[in-house]
């Protein structure tokens, strides 16, 4: 008899710390959800190129256990990468132009000069393109997540 009751505890024990386990994992999984979030919140606000340059790279350095949060991390991260090399690309234009249009040899343009700019417009269409193809998948996985997460 008492080597059924000892059977019984140990079966109890067993069970009860795998429920802990499980709501500890759950409430970890929960909580990097939620530091993943606030993480996409500050590469997704309006700040300036080099803060949100930053807040990708904090992103980037952000240590995940759950696969599917590392898949979206990475999947958000690049298509915020495309839109910062869009928006670095067409700043570099448009100094490009505002520079020669300042000249005073009446603003044209050398051949050497339209190509750069052509060049950084080519670029920074490119990278818009890619960054627009990569937000579904960012987007889904954020709504996923933003459950997930509470």
């Amino acid at each position: 008899m008492q080597l059924h009751a000892a059977c019984v505890l140990n079966a109890i024990l067993l069970c009860s710390a795998a429920i802990l386990l499980a709501c500890d994992s759950e409430a970890q999984e929960r909580s990097e959800a939620r530091e993943l979030l606030a993480k996409l919140s500050a590469v997704s606000d309006e700040s300036s190129l080099r803060e949100r340059h930053a807040a990708l790279e904090a992103l980037g350095k952000l240590r995940l256990s759950v696969p599917s949060h590392v898949a979206m991390r990475d999947a958000c991260r690049a298509a915020h990468q495309g839109l910062l090399e869009a928006e670095s690309a067409q700043i570099s234009a448009r100094k490009a132009l505002a520079a020669a249009s300042s000249d005073p040899a009446g603003g044209k343009l050398s051949p050497a000069q339209a190509n750069a700019i052509a060049a950084d417009i080519e670029q920074s269409n490119r990278a818009l393109a890619e960054a627009k193809g990569r937000f579904p998948t960012c987007e889904r996985a954020i709504r996923e997540l933003t459950t997930k997460a509470h």
